[in-house]
């Protein structure tokens, strides 16, 4: 549709409400999940996207779409430069991480402030959204220069290591509609497919050995969000109950917890309970 000069407006607007829809899986990720899911690698070892961390995920695909967007099309200052943005996060690197492998990854991870770089991926996410709003057709055709290769090879954002320096040959090999491909869609897909299942298998992972029926009695064998939760009897909580909730407690979780119970079933004042109850909504 991009490609199409009579459907290009629909297609931009298609790719936002695709970026929104994909960012919104990160938001609930983020917001959902105990810290020590950020750096872990249930799939360390494996071959593919999955086998990195939560955070990595997010700092790598933020960090290619800055350097993309502001240092190669825009030539200005990306949105890491503005706002102390990697003292904040806690980074101890500028580049995209490519040249990271392994335990390397696990140990950047512990350092990410989580919910900082959630911020910096958001405002990273509209810079870009604002660039795609204002693009017009003809834009779609631009090439890069030789200069343009020197500037994303000085700025810092790539490392020189084989691993990372083959992405500025990529990207400047492009035109701007393949980079509206990759990364600024294709690029979140993958990555965020990925996410879903290291987080998947976090969750698997803590609901071994745990009561599958809920606080609420709800069973969570038998819930539609099976894969997103890990149970409320656990910290990977997620249950659409909870995520609707203030802080992401679910508020029967939270009271049969307060009160020693194992159930809401224990409470005398079942029957009274003015607590709304997510096995019965």
């Amino acid at each position: 549709m991009i490609t199409k000069k009579a459907t290009f407006k629909d297609g931009i607007k298609v790719l936002l409400d695709l970026r929104d829809s994909l960012f919104e899986q990160i938001t609930q990720i983020v917001n959902s999940y105990p810290k020590d899911a950020f750096w872990k690698m249930p799939f360390a070892g494996v071959e593919g996207y999955h086998s990195k961390t939560l955070a990595y995920s997010i700092w790598h695909v933020f960090r290619i779409e800055d350097i993309v967007l502001h240092t190669l099309i825009l030539n200005n200052s990306q949105v890491l430069e503005r706002g102390e943005w990697q003292k904040k996060i806690g980074a101890e690197i500028i580049t995209t991480g490519n040249e990271l492998s392994g335990q390397q990854i696990a140990e950047f991870s512990k350092t990410l402030d989580v919910k900082i770089l959630y911020e910096y991926a958001k405002a990273v996410k509209e810079s870009t959204d604002e660039y795609l709003k204002g693009l017009d057709f003809v834009s779609l055709k631009n090439k890069f220069s030789d200069s343009d290769r020197q500037r994303v090879a000085t700025c810092g954002g790539v490392s020189s290591d084989e691993k990372a320096v083959w992405l500025i040959d990529y990207w400047c090999a492009k035109d701007v509609a393949g980079l509206l491909k990759m990364p600024f869609s294709r690029h979140w897909i993958m990555h965020i497919e990925a996410m879903r299942r290291i987080k998947n298998k976090l969750c698997k992972m803590a609901r071994k050995g745990v009561d599958p029926v809920a606080y609420c009695g709800f069973s969570c064998n038998h819930c539609f969000l099976g894969q997103w939760c890990g149970s409320c009897r656990t910290e990977y909580n997620t249950c659409s109950f909870a995520t609707c909730s203030p802080d992401g407690v679910c508020p029967n979780a939270k009271c049969c917890k307060e009160k020693g119970f194992d159930g809401c079933w224990e409470c005398l004042e079942i029957k009274s309970c003015k607590i709304p109850c997510s096995s019965c909504s």
